[in-house]
């Protein structure tokens, strides 16, 4: 079984990251505007990606059921490299 690769820094650029955005959140308690819009666009983001998520497994999840509750769809006899079957079995020409 593989191992994750995490490595020293990959785990300090994520703390990093987590570090601004605290920063950013505290100066949005404070009331500075900028901080402000920030979270917004932020709480924004999670909340569209959240949706989009919620909204793609509701259309899997209704391709799957509409999968088990339509019929098979009928086959053409002509998509097949063999004749159609024949109601009257041809006759010979070269007989008469």
């Amino acid at each position: 079984m593989l191992m994750p690769q995490f490595t020293i820094f990959r785990l300090m650029i994520f703390i990093a990251v987590c570090a601004v955005i605290s920063w950013i959140a505290m100066s949005a308690v404070r009331g500075e505007v900028w901080s402000i819009a920030i979270m917004l666009t932020l709480f924004s983001f999670a909340i569209w990606a959240v949706l989009q998520f919620i909204l793609v497994t509701a259309g899997y999840i209704i391709t799957l059921i509409a999968s088990k509750v339509t019929p098979e769809q009928a086959v053409s006899p002509f998509a097949t490299d063999r004749p159609a079957p024949q109601i009257l079995p041809p006759s010979n020409i070269d007989k008469e």
